[in-house]
């Protein structure tokens, strides 16, 4: 059996909080028919939690598919030109993208700002623990932009 180190709690940690999110949102919404349906007496906070944790899974799941590759891509375009035009073309679109993920992660940030004093409505916790996710996602997937036109500069110079 592997020891869990603390540089892998760190390489996944998308992946940890994804999958507490999953929890949260499994149980919360279980809880929510089971009381709706069963005990004719419904919870007014599981649909909010559900709700949180349905916005923090995809944030992370967007970066976690950024991690490993895994984003949908169209490539009978990229199909049609040479090796070295390809590898130019995808270095290009990886700019693109850590350009628009900066003006994601910027406007979340604005965003927290906002909304860092006022509470949700039916649990009372801060604002801010929709638009953390926002913020927090787009700052993942911009290291992984990073590590990726990182690698894609060393194989352009090949």
């Amino acid at each position: 059996m592997k020891k869990i180190t603390f540089k892998d709690t760190i390489n996944n940690f998308e992946e940890i909080i994804a999958l507490f999110a999953f929890i949260i949102l499994i149980i919360s919404m279980a809880a929510q028919v089971i009381w709706r349906y069963v005990l004719n007496n419904p919870l007014v906070w599981t649909e909010e939690l559900g709700r949180i944790a349905f916005i923090w899974i995809s944030f992370m799941g967007a970066s976690i598919a950024m991690k490993k590759g895994r984003h949908i891509v169209i490539d009978s375009i990229f199909n049609i030109f040479p090796e070295r035009i390809r590898k130019l073309l995808e270095y290009f679109i990886q700019l693109l993208l850590l350009f628009f993920l900066s003006i994601v992660f910027y406007n979340g940030l604005i965003l927290i700002k906002k909304t860092i004093y006022g509470s949700t409505s039916a649990m009372g916790i801060p604002n801010i623990i929709y638009y953390l996710p926002v913020a927090l996602g787009s700052f993942f997937m911009i290291i992984h932009v990073i590590r990726l036109l990182v690698i894609k500069s060393f194989m352009i110079k090949k």
